[in-house]
């Protein structure tokens, strides 16, 4: 199971790491609507808080929290982060189609 969990993290770190960037990269050029920028800026922050907690459960094996680090607690932060992940793609997507439109 140590070899799964250690597999599933860096998963998730290398996911929100480029979403980070990617978002970051859309907020510097930005010139769209100031809603999906508040989006963007959002999720980008919300990606930051979840490189540092994945961080803290690599490094001390623990859940954010302090908890120990059970079956059920990494599933259930793991699916957070997995839900972020999946919408933060969706926000990205979208911005990045509003910066095309504007180029055109």
């Amino acid at each position: 199971m140590v070899t799964q969990v250690n597999n599933l993290i860096k998963q998730a770190q290398a996911a929100q790491e480029k979403l980070a960037k990617e978002a970051l990269s859309c907020i510097k050029a930005w010139q769209g609507s100031s809603e999906t920028l508040k989006h963007l800026k959002k999720d980008y922050a919300t990606s930051v808080s979840h490189i540092s907690q994945i961080t803290h459960v690599r490094d001390l094996r623990e859940l954010p929290s302090g908890e120990a680090l059970t079956k059920e607690g990494f599933d259930t932060f793991m699916l957070r982060v997995a839900k972020h992940t999946e919408a933060f793609n969706v926000t990205i997507a979208k911005a990045k189609a509003e910066m095309k439109a504007q180029n055109n």
